[in-house]
């Protein structure tokens, strides 16, 4: 990566978001080593439930086995001849029975039938040397399930460090009976690298005046709107989590004070007093008697590509939305949608609505970043544009000086709580950290944790 100002991650070349063998050495190392996504507990409740997704460019299956309660992960490849084995999105099966030659497996993972197994193959078949491909790590943060292909890998709790209190507190809060999904996520194709849709839910508030100037002119026609859209005025910050060591998982639009939660009654309010009463309960179980602590924050990153979107409301749907690799110039998004399972319905619904008006492929908000995304990527594949980097300096060595030391002290009383770092809402910071963890697996990180050395990573390196 280069590196020439600062301590490093200053500028990306722009040769990384078009190279193809970079996109190859991201795939073994930065997908085959870290934690991902891979569902949560409410999709597989019950045994026999599955969902499947990718994992980097591997598809498998998420799996509640019958026989031990466990919410499994397999490779979903029949170990045959690799035909795919299951192919439904979610549903519930004892078994999956490959569409090839008919190999069954049990929820366990295991070889439980070969169609002519005596005649064709003589012999017994050593069926536990050809049971399915487990992902060796499936490890669970506030009902959220991760996976990772390394064994080595450190647990996922210690991955996330300073996120994990955040995502239990404001994404997956217990007492409100945890999150529920709807049951079928939106997918759809962007002709851009990952990292630039990553790097921007990690910390990108800078864009929001200028590439959302159409959005917001609307709202400031309609307050009511402009309430649903997060527009007014509140102290507002960005978080790193992990700042300059760990994997790097970032946040923005951190909520401070009480605006956000007086809009949210305020919505309430015209929805009726079940709506009210929800907000009003739902402030106090998330603030917890510290009524500092902070309303929400907007949107995330969990490092690699697991965003966040709609943290910011009662009112507004929780997105998970995965940034699925598939090439240098193309990325497939499967996003979720999610409410607090004790809520009320009309909230639900409100909640529902306001995530599919705002951040859909159809959306006011998310088309506008989608069209700034594909002019990127087609200029990093111009001969000369390529080898121009990106510029990521804004404030760096400086952006934790806040000029208000109101700013300041809050900001010192957020890091005691070990919930990360606090920067100005407008900041570089999260982005220049993603791509600190980013080099550090490139570079051989088990955890986006390697020391960071004065050399950055060059291609070819493994």
């Amino acid at each position: 990566m280069e590196s020439n100002t600062g301590n490093g991650w200053e500028t990306v070349g722009g040769e990384y978001f078009d190279a193809a063998d970079v996109y190859e050495q991201e795939l073994r190392t930065v997908f085959a080593r870290s934690w991902q996504f891979i569902g949560h507990e409410s999709m597989v409740q019950q045994p026999g439930d599955f969902v499947s997704l990718p994992m980097g460019n591997d598809a498998i299956v998420l799996w509640r086995d019958g026989a031990s309660g466990k919410a499994r992960a397999y490779l979903n490849k029949c170990r045959h001849r690799g035909n795919k084995l299951c192919l439904h999105d979610r549903g519930k099966a004892n078994s999956f029975t490959c569409s090839f030659h008919g190999w069954t497996y049990g929820t366990g993972g295991q070889l439980t039938g070969v169609p002519r197994e005596k005649e064709a193959y003589r012999v017994p078949l050593d069926r536990d040397r050809l049971g399915l491909v487990e992902v060796p790590r499936v490890e669970a943060v506030g009902g959220m399930l991760f996976g990772n292909w390394d064994p080595a890998a450190p647990a996922l709790r210690e991955y996330l460090g300073e996120a994990a209190p955040l995502l239990e507190r404001y994404v997956d809060n217990a007492g409100l009976g945890g999150l529920q999904f709807l049951p079928q996520p939106q997918k759809y194709i962007m002709p851009v690298n990952w990292k630039l849709l990553a790097e921007n839910f990690a910390g990108d508030d800078y864009h929001f005046k200028v590439t959302h100037a159409s959005v917001i002119s609307l709202m400031k026609q309609n307050p009511a709107a402009a309430l649903s859209h997060g527009l007014q005025k509140e102290r507002r910050f960005t978080v790193a989590t992990n700042f300059g060591t760990g994997a790097a998982h970032g946040f923005l639009e951190l909520k401070v004070g009480p605006e956000a939660y007086e809009e949210d009654l305020a919505k309430a309010d015209k929805l009726g007093p079940e709506a009210v009463e929800w907000v009003r309960h739902r402030h106090q179980v998330i603030s917890d008697g510290e009524d500092d602590l902070a309303y929400a924050f907007h949107a995330g990153n969990v490092f690699p590509n697991l965003a966040l979107i709609g943290i910011s409301s009662a009112l507004y749907a929780s997105g998970f939305l995965l940034w699925i690799p598939r090439g240098p110039h193309e990325t497939e998004i499967v996003q979720w949608a999610a409410v607090d399972r004790d809520a009320p319905d009309v909230v639900k619904r409100r909640a529902v609505m306001v995530l599919k008006d705002r951040q859909a492929a159809a959306g006011m908000v998310a088309p506008d970043d989608h069209e700034n995304f594909e002019r990127i990527a087609a200029n990093v594949r111009g001969t000369v544009s390529r080898t121009v980097p990106f510029d990521y300096s804004m404030a760096a060595g400086i952006a934790e000086q806040f000029p208000d030391p109101d700013d300041a002290d809050y900001a010192a009383r957020w890091a005691q709580r070990g919930l990360g770092t606090l920067f100005p809402q407008v900041s570089e910071a999260n982005q220049r950290e993603f791509y600190r963890t980013w080099d550090s697996y490139l570079r051989g990180g088990a955890s986006g944790a390697a020391p960071v050395t004065s050399e950055p990573h060059r291609r070819g390196q493994t």
